[in-house]
């Protein structure tokens, strides 16, 4: 009857470990997948900003060609 009782304890035991590994896992996936997005957003509105910050003084110029 040990036996048996042992089985009985370990089974749901080995279920919680396996789906508590395998969420770890999941999980640390979408840690790396949110970094690397992360980076290339950073990057994106960097080089963003620094088109705006162009068109802005393009813009100026025109301006100032047309007053006069």
């Amino acid at each position: 009857m040990e036996l048996i009782e042992l089985i009985r304890i370990a089974t749901p035991l080995l279920a919680i470990g396996g789906a508590w590994g395998g969420a770890k896992v999941a999980l640390n996936g979408t840690r790396n997948r949110v970094k690397t997005l992360e980076t290339r957003f950073e990057e994106h509105d960097y080089r963003n900003n620094q088109r705006h910050l162009e068109l802005i003084d393009r813009l100026a110029r025109i301006e100032t060609k047309l007053e006069n």
